[in-house]
């Protein structure tokens, strides 16, 4: 097995190196060299999945570097030279801000489809039809989705889908109507501005605070002079329409992390257990802990990056959860299931060792940390 390193992030410019995603070429001996001919085009990727039946790469990004809000390329590469492939493979090539991609025989067709999901998107099903993928959203839940993942979670033979999102226990209630990000050069300064607003009725308010918003976008300062004025405006009344008509809309309506159970072709949602709510959730690993047949979850997440008006998601220190049969989940309290781990986590993995099952999680700005999985 190769290895393909996918670099991103938003500090960097489209120009910059650090963008440059790397093949590692393994020489059978487990001694990995970087691939001299494999030249990408740089972009700030977050999601890639090698698609072996056509034997291509699928890659995506999770925003454009500096403008947060608008819908970055996605692209089909050559796995030798990176280049992209020049015919189209997919009827529209931004599917928004993705986070997160995997690959799977969704519909049972016996080719490689492709799920993803992202920041203010539904998930999404690319279905392989001849080589070309064809976009299929599955939902009208646009989430603020961190990872998706593919399994036969409850053993009828057909794949369901595990959606982590960023949960119940926030500031944040989308109530139905949801969230609006508008995106826009508002103070013609050259640089993209973001506006988050909450739509009630017909009427879409900026949820910033009222010094926040003046800071970044100074012109509004001579209509706002007043905290009452700031109070009862909505975007009409503080931009044109011109501005309005020409700026990126994404919405967001849905945060809880869920189940679709594939039954015949069709998704049913299940939420998750009301533990797996409580923080912003990043990580998954599905696998049978008491060797009973059934799959069952260990989930991980949190997010310590926040302004102080919004709050950070620290409510998560890893929470196992056993399948007890027809995709219901019960949680195992911390001092049953042994495992407590504050902090960012951002991925966790199961590693087979001649001592057994372990389970790694890999956290932001921390030392990994294992444990050993023992059934009673």
């Amino acid at each position: 097995l190769d290895i393909w390193s996918i670099h991103g992030g938003s500090e960097l410019p489209r120009s910059s190196s650090g963008l440059k995603d790397r093949i590692y070429l393994n020489d059978g001996a487990g001694r990995f060299s970087n691939s001299e001919t494999f030249n990408a085009p740089y972009a700030s990727s977050s999601a890639g999945v090698f698609l072996k039946d056509e034997n291509i790469l699928f890659s995506t990004s999770r925003e454009v570097p500096f403008i947060y809000g608008v819908s970055p390329p996605v692209y089909f590469l050559d796995p030798i030279q990176g280049k992209p492939i020049t015919e189209s493979k997919i009827e529209n090539d931004q599917l928004g801000m993705i986070h997160s991609a995997v690959s799977g025989d969704v519909d049972g067709d016996g080719d490689q489809d492709v799920l993803v999901a992202g920041h203010f998107t539904p998930l999404i099903i690319l279905r392989n039809e001849n080589g070309i993928f064809k976009i299929d959203p599955i939902s009208d839940q646009y989430g603020w989705w961190n990872s998706v993942e593919l399994s036969d979670l409850d053993n009828d033979g057909d794949l369901d889908i595990l959606a982590l999102n960023h949960g119940l226990n926030s500031r944040f209630k989308p109530d139905g109507e949801g969230y609006y990000l508008y995106t826009y050069d508002y103070d013609q300064n050259r640089t993209a501005d973001q506006i988050l607003t909450i739509k009630k009725g017909d009427s879409y308010l900026p949820i910033h605070q009222k010094d926040e918003l003046i800071n970044q976008i100074p012109q509004l300062k001579k209509n706002l002079i007043k905290y009452a004025d700031y109070a009862q405006a909505d975007m009409d009344d503080l931009f044109s329409k011109e501005m309005l008509d020409d700026a990126s809309v994404m919405k967001v309506n849905h945060l809880a992390s869920i189940i679709l159970e594939n039954v015949g072709g069709k998704y049913v949602i299940r939420e998750l257990p009301f533990q797996a709510q409580l923080s912003t959730m990043y990580a998954s690993l599905i696998v049978d802990v008491n060797g009973d047949g059934k799959k069952d979850l260990i989930l991980g997440g949190n997010q310590f990056r926040a302004k102080p008006e919004i709050g950070i998601n620290a409510a998560s220190c890893g929470f196992l959860f056993i399948n007890k049969g027809g995709l219901n989940y019960e949680y195992v309290p911390q001092n049953l299931s042994g495992i407590y781990e504050p902090g960012e986590i951002r991925d966790i993995e199961l590693v087979h060792t001649d001592q057994g099952r372990h389970v790694l999680f890999l956290k932001n700005s921390a030392r990994a940390s294992s444990y050993k999985i023992i059934k009673n």
